[in-house]
């Protein structure tokens, strides 16, 4: 039995909700990977379930009291030896009142992400219809494919952006203002400027290591969360497009319409990517004067789903590389960080090393991982869609330019009084 007929356009089970300011979904996460990013940064593994407000407030919560118990500083000291430093720098006031809660965040992203897996099974069984574009007063918010990879550039440069080139606007402004204020107060730019110089001592005594130790989950969960999120909500697209495609281009009728006796039209195959090509294609056709009820468009569903290492805004499966990569990168980017300020060459060099080291382990771990679960294959592009257009014989010139003009995949032709094929494009 079809899944989508068990709990058919329940509006009970939405896949996602898009606003003008963000689109907030739910799909299958690893409860150990959003306790971790609670574990690394309270708040973290929060906002990446969508619980924006709970996350929001987790986060203001780890600066303060954090920052108040000189607790960067404590670590500091501890991992280097100076135990008698470690406990006169601690206050304890403020300290005790730490340790209850962020237990609490972690337990809490690690329940509510085992409650919302279940939530995205049903959605997915649901099928419920998405509104794909939304404008008010504000701000303008609509579905289309984006790069992963784009993301996560644009996070590396700048946390926070990369969440503004996938128009989570909330997220992008709240991680972009954290970013501004630990650099200012880690004079991480001066650090920078006395690293590049070599100038490693002056690094070492301008920078304020409580701040300073915050730099590392900031950076990797900025770039983790961006990228995970363009792949989701490319998924999401493909989703829509495909339920789209169902209802309005799968007349049960058509196809007895094939090959009437005594009719001369000609029948154009083509294959697609889910793409805002294919819908710019048919919107095309229709207004060249191809009637709705010629066209018909069917979307593959695939049985079984490769595992890539490296996802791109055509393919992506969400099965990735950047889970245990980006949690073991920050880890290791903090140990350098701490290490450098006994270390010849300071924290931020030592931060970098212990990222790169960190990022290039969990990446391996996650290959070994994933390889054990799917099957590499190829990264060529595959067909997601097949669009058979009906039209008259003077028609077809037309047909195959817009096709071709809009990125079809390949194209065929059939003639349905001889019923025979020619291949007439492969790109």
């Amino acid at each position: 039995m079809n899944n989508s007929s068990v709990f058919p356009n329940d509006p009970r089970q939405p896949k996602a909700y898009v606003s003008s300011l963000t689109t907030n979904l739910i799909h299958l996460r690893s409860p150990y990977i959003t306790a971790l990013w609670s574990i690394i940064f309270p708040g973290f593994g929060h906002i990446i379930l969508g619980s924006y407000v709970k996350g929001f407030l987790f986060i203001i919560w780890e600066i303060i009291i954090n920052t108040q118990s000189h607790l960067n500083i404590v670590i500091l000291y501890t991992f280097t030896g100076h135990f008698n430093e470690a406990t006169a720098a601690a206050d304890s006031r403020w300290f005790l009142l730490y340790i209850t809660v962020y237990v609490y965040a972690a337990w809490d992203s690690y329940r509510s992400t085992v409650d919302l897996n279940k939530f995205s099974i049903l959605a997915d069984r649901a099928d419920t219809p998405l509104t794909r574009f939304k404008m008010d007063s504000f701000e303008i918010n609509y579905f289309d494919k984006r790069n992963p990879w784009v993301a996560a550039v644009w996070s590396m440069l700048s946390p926070g952006v990369g969440h503004l080139y996938t128009h989570q606007l909330p997220t992008g402004f709240i991680v972009i203002i954290l970013w501004i204020v630990i650099t200012y107060y880690s004079h991480l730019l001066q650090v920078i400027q006395y690293t590049l110089h070599f100038d490693f001592n002056q690094a070492v005594a301008v920078s304020d290591p409580e701040w300073l130790l915050f730099m590392p989950s900031i950076y990797c969960f900025a770039f983790y969360d961006a990228y995970v999120n363009t792949v989701e909500y490319n998924k999401l697209f493909d989703g829509e497009q495909a339920n789209f495609l169902k209802r309005t281009y799968q007349n049960g009728n058509y196809l007895k319409q094939f090959f009437p006796p005594g009719e001369e039209d000609v029948f154009i195959i083509s294959t697609f990517e889910h793409s805002m090509y294919l819908e710019l294609a048919i919107s095309d056709l229709e207004i060249r004067g191809i009637p709705r009820n010629q066209i018909f468009a069917a979307s593959m569903e695939k049985k079984q789903k490769p595992m890539f290492l490296i996802d791109t805004i055509h393919r992506a499966d969400g099965v990735g590389t950047m889970d245990v990569a980006c949690i073991t990168g920050a880890f290791t980017a903090v140990l350098g960080g701490v290490y450098g300020y006994i270390w010849y060459g300071g924290p931020l060099l030592w931060g970098l090393i212990g990222l790169t080291l960190g990022f290039i382990v969990g990446g391996s771990i996650d290959i070994f991982v994933t390889k054990k679960k799917r099957r590499l294959v190829s990264s060529d592009s595959s067909t997601e869609v097949v669009l058979i257009i009906k039209c008259e014989p003077v028609q077809t010139s037309l047909v195959e330019e817009v096709l071709t003009r809009h990125l079809a995949l390949g194209m065929t032709q059939v003639n349905s009084l001889i019923s025979t094929a020619s291949t007439l494009t492969q790109q």
